[in-house]
């Protein structure tokens, strides 16, 4: 019986140790094996401060302008259905003739301009209108040769003044577009490169809003754009005497005894002077 209670005992000790080794094989799991980036910190970015670059302001330069000359007094009533205050753009009639092919030769460049362009805004120039050889003696325009051609090839500028408009567009051969000299007393230069036998000029003057007339006191020729010689000078009063009175919105003929030279400078009288066109005559 003792041998039989032993094998018992035997048994059950066997059964408990294979028990609790199976648990304990049951207890182990399985461990991967993790790549070495899986664990891998990521890397710590690194900031470097740069220092601010100093910025170094540069003045402008101021551009000077000369001095505005003010307008003298004019001396010329304005009509009373004329006070309307000047405006830089214009509206004009429509010109009661045009220059024709064989009247006006066609300018260096053509034009490229839309009508509707606006005028520059006025700018001051401080040019004053250098004084003739002689005193001029009054006298009268001639009528212009029949055999005479009208030329637009010309650079043109002005002397006194306040300019108002593109010197250019007394020479586009366009009416729409102008080109006046606020103030009394100042005048057009046109400049035709070589000495030319001229006789005359033919102007369509503008209108301004302000009512004022388009006064003449001198036609003047020259060779070297110093020294003057009056070929024309006015017969009649504008509020001073040896004036004459241009009309506006229409082409007007004014000739003198022909002369070579190559320049031909037109003098206004007490009034703003603006044209739309001007040409010279020449004569062979």
């Amino acid at each position: 019986m003792r041998n039989s209670a032993s094998r018992r005992l035997l048994a059950v000790l066997l059964s408990l140790a294979a028990a609790a080794l199976g648990c304990a094989r049951a207890d182990v799991g399985f461990v991967p094996v993790t790549p070495d980036y899986a664990t891998r910190q990521p890397p710590t970015a690194t900031i470097t401060r740069v220092a601010p670059t100093a910025t170094v302001a540069v003045a402008s330069p101021t551009l000077e302008m000369p001095p505005t000359a003010a307008p003298a007094s004019t001396g010329y009533p304005v009509p009373a259905t004329a006070q309307q205050t000047e405006a830089p753009t214009p509206t004009l009639a429509a010109p009661t003739q045009a220059l024709t092919q064989a009247d006006v030769q066609a300018p260096a460049q053509s034009p490229t301009l839309p009508p509707t362009r606006t005028p520059p805004a006025a700018k001051a120039t401080a040019t004053t209108v250098p004084p003739t050889i002689a005193p001029p003696q009054p006298g009268k325009p001639v009528a212009i040769p029949a055999n005479a051609t009208f030329t637009q090839k010309m650079a043109v500028t002005g002397q006194g003044g306040e300019m108002i408009g593109d010197p250019g567009y007394l020479i586009d051969g366009r009416t729409e577009t102008w080109a006046a000299l606020n103030g009394g007393h100042t005048a057009w230069v046109f400049d035709l490169g070589t000495a030319q036998k001229m006789a005359g000029v033919k102007v369509y003057a503008q209108k301004p809003r302000s009512g004022e007339a388009t006064t003449l006191l001198a036609i003047e020729v020259s060779n070297d754009g110093q020294n003057w010689q009056a070929v024309l000078v006015g017969s009649g009063n504008c509020g001073e005497p040896n004036c004459d009175v241009i009309p506006q919105m229409t082409f007007t003929d004014i000739g003198f005894n022909p002369v070579s030279a190559r320049y031909l400078r037109l003098r206004s009288g007490p009034n703003r002077f603006g044209f739309t066109e001007v040409a010279v005559a020449i004569v062979p």
